[in-house]
């Protein structure tokens, strides 16, 4: 009964990051888009979910435990929007809609690769937010982060 309970409002997440729709929408991937909008101009609740992946995963698939539960997520991995790299027990921040395939990602954040360049971050609607700025992630691994913030400044950060 615990698992259908946590379920419901996940998948209610996940609705309400596509608003339905089955596509990635334009806003999703604009630099210039306001973090706390996805679709259209309706406001939508921070649909991020985040989590440890567990190491069920494939080239075409994704697991993940969903924090403060015992329970993995699957996910296809469809055309998602990968930031940082792949691997069983990182910590995730991830967006994902509902489609035919089942639960969808749109995008990926390696937190744990992330949290070892930066502390001072804020991740919404499944964007990476430095400094009040949305960030488009240009690369993201161990070593550096770059990206582009919606007002056009380049970011690099790097150990």
């Amino acid at each position: 009964m615990k698992k259908v309970l946590w379920i419901a409002p996940v998948l209610g997440l996940l609705l309400a990051a596509c608003g339905g729709n089955t596509t990635k929408g334009e806003g999703a991937d604009s630099a210039n888009v306001d973090t706390t909008k996805l679709v259209g101009s309706k406001e939508v609740p921070d649909s991020t979910i985040y989590g440890t992946a567990t190491d069920d995963f494939g080239m075409s698939t994704f697991a993940m435990v969903v924090d403060g539960t015992n329970d993995a997520l699957y996910f296809d991995r469809g055309e998602a929007t990968v930031s940082g790299g792949l691997r069983p027990g990182d910590r995730y921040a991830v967006t994902a809609c509902q489609t035919e395939n089942g639960p969808t990602l749109l995008t990926v954040i390696n937190l744990s690769e992330l949290e070892r360049l930066t502390k001072d971050y804020r991740i919404v609607n499944g964007r990476l937010v430095i400094g009040g700025k949305s960030v488009k992630i240009n690369r993201l691994d161990a070593k550096c982060l770059t990206g582009t913030a919606e007002d056009g400044t380049h970011i690099y950060i790097g150990q």
